[in-house]
């Protein structure tokens, strides 16, 4: 007896409609439409890349041969439009896009592989369904693509380095791991400056190398 993942493909059909259909509400509810407008984008955002997957793979329309998926999406648009603002996470929007994109990339290669499709373009085939719902939504509401936004693609900033212990004798005032000069509002200036010797003292008797910054700061001191 053979293992059908047919059920389970079902499950996931089920699931990307919901959790789109909620975030397109979601996205609705945040530029302050009311439920027609939540009805409009949960439906753009739930159906869209279904939508274009059936075409692309010469498949009926899934929202047009039957009225479950419709039905889902405005029942599901209507709640999460209800529920307030505040009391929705910051992030709900990425969760539920994230959650969305993991159950319609396997839902659309499966289908695309029940289809004939060869793997390759049924891989392509769940990316399609995955994300142009998405991509719909955020244009028509003229916001940002998850795709694009700066969390996907920007490198991790790693922490500027500490000061050495040459850099901050006495005369110099410590703020966090870097060290500042009096009246001075970034770390370490003599040094950047060209000194030549480290940082050297505002005060003391000691000829140290001094940078020019360091310098014009002990004559304003002075004077």
């Amino acid at each position: 007896m053979g293992f059908s993942i047919e059920p389970l493909l079902q499950a996931l059909n089920v699931a990307g409609l919901a959790v789109f259909a909620a975030s397109g509400a979601l996205a609705a509810a945040r530029k302050r439409l009311d439920f027609v407008g939540a009805c409009f984008f949960a439906l753009i955002t739930a159906t869209g890349g279904g939508s274009l997957r059936d075409v692309l793979i010469g498949a009926p329309v899934f929202w047009m041969q039957d009225a479950m998926p419709v039905i889902l999406c405005l029942l599901v648009a209507i709640a999460a439009w209800a529920i307030p603002l505040r009391w929705w996470p910051e992030r709900a929007l990425e969760w539920l896009d994230a959650a969305g994109l993991a159950a319609y990339a396997v839902y659309g290669a499966g289908k695309a592989l029940r289809y004939g499709v060869p793997p390759v373009p049924a891989v392509a085939a769940g990316v399609i369904t995955a994300c142009v719902g998405g991509i719909i939504r955020d244009i028509t509401a003229g916001t940002p693509s998850i795709l694009m936004r700066h969390e996907l693609s920007s490198p991790p900033r790693s922490p500027p380095p500490p000061c050495s212990s040459r850099c901050c004798g006495p005369g110099w005032a410590r703020r966090g791991r870097g060290c500042l000069v009096p009246a001075a509002a970034s770390p370490c200036v003599a040094r950047r400056s060209g000194g030549t010797s480290g940082c050297g003292r505002i005060g003391g008797s000691r000829g140290a190398t001094l940078g020019p910054v360091a310098t014009q700061l002990r004559r304003s001191i002075t004077d």
